[in-house]
C-alpha cells in the first residue's frame, strides 16, 4: 500500500489498486464474453454439445465477474473530502512533482507550478487550475498537466498589465502623502485592482503575484506615459508585506514594493 509521512493511503495508491481491480473484472468480463460468443455461435449452427459447454462455462465466468466487480466496489472506498480537505492531497502532489521533476510549491494554500496556480476544491473532488476547472485529480495526472503547461508559450499581455499598475500606484501614492516616485507596498498596489464586491476572490494575492513576477520578466518596464517602473528588492523573508511567488526555475520569489518614476 502506497502511504504518506503519516501512515495513511495516498489517493495515487489506492487509484492504483482500483485501476488493477478493475483490470481484473475487464479481463474476467472479456472471457465472459468471448464464451458466450461460442455459445451463440453453437445455438445458431446446432452443436449442442459445444453449446452445453459454452454455457456452462460462461455461468463460472459470469460468478467470478460478478466477484471481481464486488472487490473493485468494495475496495475503493477513500474518503476524497477529508484526504483534500486536510492538505495530504496538496502534500501529495508536491510529492510526486518532486519524483517527476516538476517544480512545485504550496504558498497560501495553494499550489503554484510557474505560471500555473491551483485551487483545490474539496467539496467538488476537483481542482481548478488557473481558474478552469478540472476533474482529474490524480496526483500524477496533474502533475503532468503542469509539466505540459509549462512548455507552452506564456500569454501574458504586460502593456495594459503596467498600465493599470502605474494607476493603481498613482491613487495609492497619493492616499498616503508620498512624494511622487515613491516606494509603495505592492500589498497596497492590489487593493485598488480588485475594489469591487467579490473581485478579490476573483483576482487573488497570489494570481497578483504571479502576474508581477511575468511583467518583472517580460522586460516592460515603462508604461505610455514614459514612467519607469522599478521593483525595489525585499529582505528575503516573507511577511504580511510582501509578496511571492514561483519563478520559472522552481525557486521562490518574494515581492515588496514597487515605484514609478
Amino acid at each position: 500500500m502506497d502511504v504518506d509521512g503519516a501512515g495513511h493511503e495516498t489517493l495515487e495508491g489506492a487509484l492504483e489498486r482500483t485501476e488493477r481491480d478493475v483490470d481484473a473484472a475487464l479481463k474476467a468480463a472479456a472471457a465472459t464474453t468471448t464464451q458466450l460468443k461460442r455459445a451463440r455461435k453453437a445455438a445458431a449452427s446446432g452443436v449442442l454439445r459445444e453449446l452445453e459447454r459454452s454455457l456452462e462455462t460462461t455461468e463460472q465466468l459470469a460468478g467470478a465477474l460478478r466477484d471481481s466487480v464486488r472487490t473493485a466496489r468494495s475496495g475503493w472506498a477513500f474518503d476524497d473530502r477529508a484526504y483534500l480537505e486536510s492538505g495530504a492531497y496538496s502534500d501529495e502532489v508536491l510529492r510526486v512533482g518532486r519524483a517527476s521533476d516538476v517544480a512545485l510549491q504550496l504558498l497560501d494554500e495553494r499550489i503554484v507550478s510557474y505560471p500555473s496556480l491551483v485551487r483545490v476544491l474539496p467539496g467538488e473532488a476537483a481542482v481548478e487550475i488557473d481558474r478552469k476547472r478540472h476533474r482529474g485529480i490524480r496526483p500524477s495526472t496533474l502533475v503532468e498537466i503542469l509539466r505540459t503547461t509549462q512548455t507552452r508559450p506564456i500569454r501574458f499581455r504586460a502593456e495594459p498589465f503596467i498600465e493599470a499598475l502605474s494607476q493603481a500606484y498613482e491613487w495609492v501614492r497619493a492616499s498616503q502623502g508620498k512624494a511622487p516616485g515613491g516606494t509603495v507596498k505592492l500589498v497596497d498596489v492590489y487593493r485598488p485592482l480588485t475594489v469591487r464586491p467579490g473581485q478579490s476572490a476573483e483576482y487573488s494575492k497570489q494570481e497578483f503575484a504571479r502576474d508581477i513576477y511575468l511583467l518583472d520578466e517580460s522586460g516592460v518596464n515603462t508604461t505610455r506615459a514614459g514612467l519607469r517602473m522599478t521593483l525595489p528588492a525585499s529582505t528575503g523573508a516573507r511577511t504580511s508585506s510582501t509578496l511571492a511567488t514561483v519563478m520559472r526555475n522552481g525557486d521562490l520569489k518574494i515581492y515588496y514594493g514597487i515605484e514609478f518614476r
